[in-house]
């Protein structure tokens, strides 16, 4: 049963979600002849303030105030 774990920023509407997950779940299926019914994909939302590349919090977002 293959399994996927995406993991994105928040923000996109919930037809790119459900087109991104739908695009995935046919790759898998063509790729590896897997069983549709078989394949899971679980979506994951982080918030900006939550990922951070090279030391640098992607588009500017600021983290929560310390306190």
């Amino acid at each position: 049963m293959p399994l996927v774990h995406i993991h994105i920023s928040e923000g996109k509407t919930d037809q790119q979600k459900h087109d991104l997950m739908l695009a995935i779940t046919e790759a898998i299926e063509k790729s590896i002849n897997a069983n549709r019914s078989a394949i899971r994909i679980f979506l994951h939302e982080l918030p900006l303030t939550h990922i951070m590349v090279a030391g640098n919090i992607p588009g500017g977002a600021k983290p929560p105030a310390a306190g």
